[in-house]
């Protein structure tokens, strides 16, 4: 009989210990997932380092139990299934009630770093919101940064094609504008050179001008009869192709083939003017 309750206390004991053992297991698996996440080294360190206390003194319990219950002998003999139970001797009843006191206390310690792990779950659960929205204030902020990042480089973009653009306008002017100053150029120099020409041909009418009034006075005192009114002196012009005309619209060169045509005539026209020599001949002094 008193095998049998040493074997229901032993029994018994082994609950307490398995399910104190539970929670320990419960609590170190709490505990370490806290200490993955947690940023405070020194509560984590603390906390394992109370586990592993905690669990050395069951494993300690558990020892000390098996020790003395082997010690533990029945001597009494056994009764049938009927026989009236009997009171535990004291001294399995202290070992009981010792193992029992000491899970006991152990549990306790269990339950107040429960609540101390417990309150620092809460913690972290409150800083973990915390992070949270302030990953999310962050995210906007980012995502509003970004909006402003595609802006700036749309803005550039179209600005430096507008840029280009505007390169390209004043590309094509500065070519106009070459090109219109080569053109100025030549109406520059063709605006001198018409300049020249004319101031040459002024002088040169000048020059006729004063031929024609040599050969009209040096004709006017060879044949004074002819023309003896000094108001009428004969005035020749210069016509479109350079020849010099008579007041009647004859040329010189025509009068030269009317004297052609009829060498024995002889008038006024035989004498004519040498513009190379600028001295009157007749024919025959040729």
């Amino acid at each position: 009989m008193a095998k049998l309750q040493g074997s229901q206390c032993t029994r018994f004991a082994w609950i307490l210990l398995v399910f104190v053992l539970n929670i320990a297991d419960c609590s170190s698996s709490t505990a370490l997932g806290r200490h993955l996440v947690s940023d405070d080294e020194d509560a984590s360190d603390h906390t394992i380092a109370t586990l592993t206390d905690f669990w050395q003194r069951v494993k300690a319990a558990v020892q000390d139990t098996e020790v003395k219950l082997d010690d533990t002998s029945p001597t009494e003999p056994i009764f049938g299934k009927d026989d009236a139970p009997i009171d535990p001797p004291p001294q399995t009843s202290a070992l009981a009630n010792d193992i029992v006191t000491q899970i006991l206390s152990s549990v306790a310690q269990g339950n107040e770093q429960r609540a101390s792990n417990e309150d620092l779950l809460t913690n972290l659960t409150a800083r973990v919101v915390s992070i949270e929205s302030e990953l999310a204030r962050v995210r906007k902020v980012n995502d509003r940064l970004q909006d402003q990042v595609r802006n700036l480089t749309a803005i550039k973009k179209a600005s430096r094609d507008k840029r280009r653009r505007h390169h390209s306008s004043v590309a094509r002017l500065s070519r106009a504008i070459s090109r219109l100053q080569g053109e100025l150029e030549k109406e520059k120099h063709r605006v001198r050179r018409y300049e020249e020409e004319l101031a040459f041909m002024s002088e040169r009418q000048e020059r006729l001008e004063g031929r024609i009034a040599e050969i009209t006075l040096m004709f006017r005192d060879q044949h004074p009869v002819l023309d003896p009114d000094p108001s009428s002196v004969v005035k020749e012009v210069k016509s479109a192709d350079g020849e010099l005309l008579s007041p009647e619209g004859s040329s010189q060169g025509k009068t030269e083939d009317k004297k052609d045509g009829d060498p024995h005539e002889e008038d006024e026209d035989d004498y004519y003017y040498d513009y190379n020599e600028h001295t009157a001949r007749t024919p025959k002094e040729q």
